[in-house]
């Protein structure tokens, strides 16, 4: 059995440095603005599931099933946000996008005892999607999908 964390975000202060699970930033090929977009507040804790009835997109060369969430920054702030699994059919996968598209970070298990997600960014004052996936394809793994909570705070 997996551990679970209840709010694995203070635990990614000690472990990760600053931009630790930084993405390549060198743009995206994904779709996912097309997506129904949830509106949510840094300090929130939002829960969904992903799977069918969920958008797909193709995100690095795979499709797979999303819920994409809108937050804006009026300042630069460090942003903290995990993915976590509410049940044992989830293996969540959690990426964070600018208002243009760009990868600027993603995650998929925080560290060796956990399949949920997470990561620690600083970022300036702009538009953000978090974008709450699976680690399998829509295809691949039908069944890796599940209920999950978002859970989001500054730092």
């Amino acid at each position: 059995m997996r551990r679970r964390a209840a709010l694995c975000i203070p635990a990614l202060v000690a472990a990760l440095a600053l931009g630790a699970c930084e993405g390549d930033s060198t743009g995206a090929d994904e779709d996912f603005r097309d997506c129904p977009i949830h509106t949510t507040t840094i300090g929130t804790v939002e829960a969904g599931v992903i799977g069918p009835g969920s958008c797909e997109v193709e995100i690095e060369g795979q499709v797979k099933y999303v819920e994409v969430y809108l937050f804006q920054l009026t300042t630069t702030r460090i942003v903290g946000a995990s993915l976590l699994a509410a049940d044992d059919e989830l293996d969540p996968y959690l990426y964070l996008y600018n208002e243009n598209g760009v990868l600027l970070a993603e995650n998929d298990d925080y560290d060796v005892d956990t399949l949920d997600a997470a990561f620690l960014q600083q970022l300036p004052a702009g538009e953000y999607f978090l974008v709450a996936s699976s680690l399998s394809t829509s295809a691949e793994a039908p069944d890796d999908h599940g209920q999950y909570l978002l859970e989001t705070e500054f730092f």
